[in-house]
Order: structure tokens, then sequence, then C-alpha cells
């Protein structure tokens, strides 16, 4: 039977959970886990548009699992994504699907997991 381990996940907010994380038995051990913060300050998100912000991570690779999630009461409808780029980091997407403008809070902070 593979490993399995129990990963507690908390960020500055509160929220937190516990996640069973297991090897298959064709997989590979995970490495760990990091978490980084970013702190974009306040951005304008105009109508329909997202805005990318970078987060510095030389050893990243295409196949870490990220994830993003604010630390801080977000704005309503915004939407977030995050990806892995090889060598460079971190990339989060914030989109404003709306009609109209979204200013994000000057003391908006960020947290991304990496999984690899």
């Amino acid at each position: 039977m593979p490993p399995t381990s129990k990963v507690v996940i908390q960020d500055d907010a509160g929220w937190g959970g516990v996640a069973n994380v297991s090897q298959s038995a064709t997989g590979t051990a995970m490495g760990g886990m990091q978490r980084f913060s970013s702190t974009p300050g306040a951005l304008t998100l105009r109508a329909g548009s997202c805005v990318d912000i970078d987060v510095a991570d030389a050893s990243a690779q295409d196949n870490d699992l990220v994830w993003v999630a604010p630390s801080y009461p977000v704005e309503p409808n915004i939407s977030w994504s995050t990806f892995s780029v090889r060598g460079a980091g971190f990339k989060y997407r914030l989109c404003n699907p709306t009609s109209g403008s979204i200013t994000t809070s000057a003391g908006a902070r960020w947290t991304i997991w990496k999984l690899h």
C-alpha cells in the first residue's frame, strides 16, 4: 500500500484544512510544500480584464501543483487562478468579469502554495 501523509494547510486569515496526500504505486514521492506571500498593493482591474502578478521561484517546474488564495477579505466578483513557469516562478491571475472597474485593497495579500 502506498504511503499516506496528512498535510495541514492554514493561511494568515485562519482558513485551514487537512488534506490526505498519498503516493500512488506508480507515482513519485512528494518533495515538499512551500508557501509564498505576495502583496501587490491596490490594483485597478478594468471591466472584463485580468492582470498577471509574478512570484519569483527559481526552482519552479511545469508539473508543480500551485494554488493561490487571498489572505484578506477579497473584493466581490474577483476570480483568480495560478500557474507555474519553469525556472521563473509562478503567476497568479486576478480577473474582473463584471462591466465595471474593481480596485483591490492597498493591503491586499495573497498566499501561494507549491506542492512538488
